[in-house]
């Protein structure tokens, strides 16, 4: 299937204060490519990292009921992970879903929505994705 992701993103985005709408996009990468840091955006709007966290917060609930409107491209994204086996390692499934130009895109449509869940690298395992965390097992 093909999906305008940034058109998605955007959507999600456009009823947003314009401050909110810019630490989202900064920190997901989603103009530039390039995911920032907390402290990096905070610098920038002379703020605190927690602070610039709970902006990201407030905003992902405000984008959360909208998510609704876009069961499709969430019920493909479950259905690529099902047939993966409910897990997949984030490199793999960013670029398998959004090739080179979305994958900024998938990472922040995957934080938005349930069943998706992120587990983030350690010594034992690369970062990845699952919908099922017992399959980890």
């Amino acid at each position: 299937m093909n999906f305008n992701y940034q058109k998605i993103c955007l959507d999600l985005l456009k009823n947003l204060p314009q401050r909110t709408k810019e630490v989202i996009l900064r920190r997901f990468g989603l103009t530039s490519g390039q995911r920032e840091t907390l402290e990096s955006i905070g610098r920038d709007f002379g703020i605190t990292r927690e602070r610039v966290r709970q902006i990201e917060k407030a905003g992902f609930l405000k984008i959360k009921p909208k998510v609704k409107e876009y069961q499709k491209i969430f019920q493909y994204f479950t259905d690529y992970l099902k047939a993966q086996g409910d897990l997949k390692k984030e490199d793999l499934l960013l670029s398998q879903l959004g090739g080179k130009k979305f994958q900024s895109q998938v990472f922040f449509l995957l934080t938005l929505a349930e069943p998706f869940q992120r587990f983030s690298e350690t010594e034992d395992f690369h970062s990845l994705w699952t919908i099922n965390p017992h399959s980890l097992n």
